[in-house]
């Protein structure tokens, strides 16, 4: 009896320990892992990041990010990323001015209740012209800790991911070979790679200590981030400042190929529009179909407001260090012979017009130069005609086939709905490329369209024309494509100098099988480096390692 209790046991134990070494994340927990390309940065360079996401339940609807540089009470720059392959990565620009200081990094997106899921660290900035007016008055405040980030290195964790080297020491401008151990289908984010430069001494391993939560943070229980871009807002009106109910809302970007998005103010006079088809920065008017009464708009801006204080400041030995010295020197030259990555390209699309496609298209180039859009409408375009009144002005098409007049057609100036015909009449023949008629009806969604005359600048974007009544335009930043690190890609028999202190940046390897090779060409830079593979599981445990090797 005695020893079939002591199996029992034993098989409870071993049962429980396969259980929890197979165990994963239960479906309440995300964890992020958010890894920088180095630990010390300099005004006006990047901040190359990565972030991976591993939770306990589906995370495909998280499929976006924010990224931000944050002062105190201030976002510094700014982000939105796109995941790919269960990552985001990206670059964020530090600006030239940026004092000298300790900053907070974040990267946020929006759970399945759209509540933000935050993972944050703190950054390390020199200002390459000696301004560290920020620094200086965080010493003075009360309270205020010193922060050495520089430092402070990245140690090894786990057992299962191994990076080793044929040669532990090297010439400047040769070529180093690293290679990896780790199994690429057991993490969900891959495997990153990182080789940078670090002091030479004085170097510590890095403590389990989270100083981002000594952040104040100001964010408010009722922020609410979506998991897919958006723009939101809402509309007003001026007299009463009561929310206006069931008013349709324009969205349209002044471009050669007429494109608009329309929402309904709900209960609340709000609306929301996705713009996950955008890319760049974006130069964007809403407005309201409406115009008989005078309304106001507000646009929300979705994102989470920027940190109260940042209780840390650079040490005095830190910055007056001969490590951070040639960081900034390495710099200017770096801005001075490196030539700068390129962005990425997006492609353009071939779209059609939210109205549709037509052949009556008229050129006024074509013709006699004419100093108006009155006089244009009577010699130049048969089907139009406009009625003017005491205060107001209207326009219809002519319908040939059907012998009768379009009494409300709508007018789009390069891609931009305009509602107030006396709009048009400053545009004389040298300032329009062309005009395109469409004498059809049509309906975009729950949107009539009686036939379109669509108008194009010559100089486009809807420039030097006033803005549509109800309307406001501001510039949105949308999705960013993923770029290439490219600083360690150098060219053979190059001229220029290789000042980098970054030798590798690649946030997903491409190993197809449990070993596999990299080649790191090393700069003119000697001294001490480190190579950082790391990697996060589906479990959330997080394997690095750490190898040390020197140029020399």
């Amino acid at each position: 009896m005695n020893s079939k209790i002591v199996c029992a046991l034993v098989l409870l134990l071993i049962s429980g320990f396969v259980k929890n070494a197979n165990a994963e994340l239960s479906p309440e927990v995300t964890l992020f892992q958010l890894q920088f390309n180095k630990n010390i940065f300099v005004s006006g360079e990047k901040i190359w990041f990565k972030n991976s996401i591993v939770a306990g339940h589906e995370t495909e609807h998280q499929t976006i990010l924010y990224a931000d540089l944050c002062s105190e009470g201030q976002i510094i720059n700014s982000c939105i990323v796109q995941r790919n392959n269960n990552h985001w990565q990206s670059d964020l620009l530090i600006p030239d001015s940026l004092s000298t200081g300790v900053y907070l990094f974040r990267a946020y997106t929006g759970n399945y209740n759209g509540k933000p899921e935050m993972v944050s660290r703190l950054v390390t900035v020199i200002n390459r012209f000696g301004n560290n007016t920020t620094n200086e008055s965080r010493k003075l405040e009360p309270g205020y800790m010193s922060f050495d980030n520089i430092n402070v290195l990245p140690a090894d964790l786990g057992s299962e991911i191994k990076l080793t080297t044929t040669k532990n020491r090297v010439a400047p401008n040769s070529s180093v070979v690293f290679t990896l151990n780790a199994n690429p289908d057991k993490y969900i984010s891959g495997v990153s790679l990182s080789v940078y430069k670090v002091p030479e001494e004085n170097i510590l391993s890095n403590a389990e200590v989270q100083p981002e939560k000594k952040v104040i943070s100001s964010v408010a229980d009722q922020v609410k981030i979506y998991n897919t871009l958006t723009l939101s807002g809402i509309v007003t009106n001026s007299q009463t400042n009561e929310p206006v109910v069931g008013e349709v809302v324009l969205f349209s970007v002044p471009d050669t190929v007429p494109q608009i998005n329309y929402a309904v103010t709900d209960s609340k006079g709000e609306f929301i529009f996705n713009v996950d088809g955008y890319y760049g920065r974006q130069d964007v008017i809403i407005q309201t179909l409406s115009k008989d009464s005078v309304y106001q708009i507000k646009v929300y801006p979705n994102l989470l407001t920027p940190p109260l204080k940042i209780p840390f400041y650079v040490p005095s030995e830190v910055e007056q260090s001969e490590f951070v010295k040639l960081a900034v020197n390495r710099q200017l030259l770096a801005k001075a012979y490196t030539a700068e990555s390129s962005e990425v390209v997006i492609k353009p699309q071939f779209k059609y017009p939210f109205y549709g496609q037509t052949d009556i298209v008229t050129i006024p180039s074509m013709y006699v130069d004419l100093v108006d859009f009155e006089e244009i409408s009577k010699e130049i375009l048969p089907l139009c005609r406009i009625r003017k009144e005491k205060n107001s002005a209207s326009l219809r098409l002519y319908d040939p086939d059907k012998l009768s007049f379009l009494e409300s057609p709508w007018v789009i100036v390069d891609g931009v709905p305009v509602f107030d015909v006396k709009l048009l009449f400053p545009l004389n023949s040298p300032a329009i490329e062309k005009i395109v008629t469409q004498k059809q009806i049509r309906c975009y969604g729950a949107l009539y369209i009686e036939g379109a005359l669509s108008v194009f600048t010559t100089k486009g974007g809807y420039t030097d024309m006033p803005l549509p009544a109800n309307a406001v335009r501001l510039f949105f930043d949308t999705f960013r494509y993923p770029q290439e690190f490219k600083k360690y890609k150098v060219e053979p028999n190059s001229a220029l100098p290789d000042f980098r202190d970054v030798l590798v940046w690649e946030p997903m390897l491409d190993c197809q099988s449990a070993t596999c090779s990299h080649t790191v060409s090393t700069s003119y830079e000697k001294g001490n480096y480190i190579a950082v593979a790391e990697a996060i599981g589906r479990d959330g445990e997080v394997q690095r390692t750490v190898l040390k090797f020197i140029v020399k």
